[in-house]
């Protein structure tokens, strides 16, 4: 039987760390050109308080933001 202090699991460390919302919307429009649409993202994040977070992050809030209707 396996011991009960080697079957704990340990936390993942996420490989990712916190960019600045211009640094993400740079990185961003490297590979995307609708200007427009990545500055109205990084105006609604800033509104909402996210002005630093994971690249992950920043990209399903992008995804979602795509799919809002204007």
């Amino acid at each position: 039987m396996a011991d009960a202090k080697t079957t704990k699991a340990e936390p993942a460390v996420s490989a990712e760390f916190p960019l600045p919302l211009e640094e993400f919307c740079a990185r961003l429009s490297a590979s995307d050109r609708r200007v427009e649409l990545i500055t109205a993202f990084a105006r609604g994040e800033k509104a909402l308080g996210f002005v630093k977070d994971t690249e992950s992050a920043y990209r399903k809030r992008f995804a979602a933001f795509i799919k809002t209707p204007a």
